[in-house]
């Protein structure tokens, strides 16, 4: 596989949930701050491995080994490391591409601009996220199928999951700045929900391999969708799929409420 497939692969998810949501804007912002917001998304990806690695430093002796030994350790301790941390960790960062790059120029003249970059932002980081995972599973030899089918997952998963924690906490940005007397509660609220939204997926998916290393087990003698059903990972599965439907309904919601607020909003 060339490096441009594998940049196709990785960019390709963030593409088509950008082009989605900017065909909710009835008035279509710049290519330019479009893609600026977008560029500062990717850049602080590194920004958040280095923080999210910095706060694991406790649990060295944890992650010293290899990755598979989280799921034989304490729930706490991988909750804390793969939703807690991340959720803390990306969730501000990419507020503060918003905050510092959006609010402070002329990109903003209306409500549903700060959902709409904050989506941008968290699709900039996800391309990171996904052109990452597809040069890793490139590197160790993954065929172009299975790589696709990963691909796949993250767009319907990780990816969209970032545009929705994203627009949903935009909503509440947007909202501290209408309702500036309650400008305070409205971000910490956003924060709160946005950082709640990524805690309950990532750890929706640590409880899915938790389940599924214990299903091991069994395969041999119940089979693989047996073993999937016995050990519950099924259920996490559709439970992650419902819980990302009600986000996705909720997001739609806040979107076309902001698009009835007025086009213009006191900004501090």
């Amino acid at each position: 596989m060339s490096l441009l497939a594998l940049i196709v692969f990785g960019f390709a998810p963030s593409f088509i949930w950008l082009f989605f949501y900017l065909r909710k804007d009835k008035h279509p912002e710049s290519n330019s701050a479009v893609l600026k917001i977008f560029f500062w998304g990717m850049l602080i990806a590194p920004v958040a491995l280095v923080l999210e690695l910095l706060l694991s430093i406790p649990f060295k002796q944890v992650l010293s080994g290899e990755t598979g030994m989280l799921l034989g350790q304490p729930l706490w301790v991988g909750l804390f490391l793969v939703a807690v941390v991340p959720a803390l960790v990306e969730e501000f960062l990419k507020y503060q591409v918003v905050g510092q790059k959006v609010l402070k120029s002329s990109y903003f003249d209306e409500p549903l601009d700060i959902m709409l970059y904050m989506v941008i932002a968290g699709l900039g980081f996800a391309a990171v996220e996904n052109l990452t995972q597809t040069i890793t599973l490139y590197v160790e030899g993954n065929s172009y199928a299975s790589i696709a089918a990963i691909i796949l997952g993250r767009f319907l998963g990780a990816t969209l999951l970032h545009t929705l924690s994203c627009g949903i906490f935009g909503y509440f940005i947007a909202c501290s700045l209408i309702h500036i007397k309650q400008k305070i509660r409205w971000l910490f609220s956003g924060f709160a929900f946005a950082c709640l939204i990524h805690f309950c997926y990532n750890g929706i998916l640590l409880m899915v391999s938790r389940t599924q290393s214990a299903a091991g087990a069994v395969e041999s003698t119940a089979g693989p969708l047996g073993s999937m059903l016995l050990s519950n990972s099924f259920y996490y599965f559709i439970g992650l799929l419902l819980f990302l439907l009600v986000l996705a309904i909720v997001n739609a919601a806040l979107f076309k409420r902001l698009k009835n607020q007025s086009s213009t909003c006191q900004i501090n």
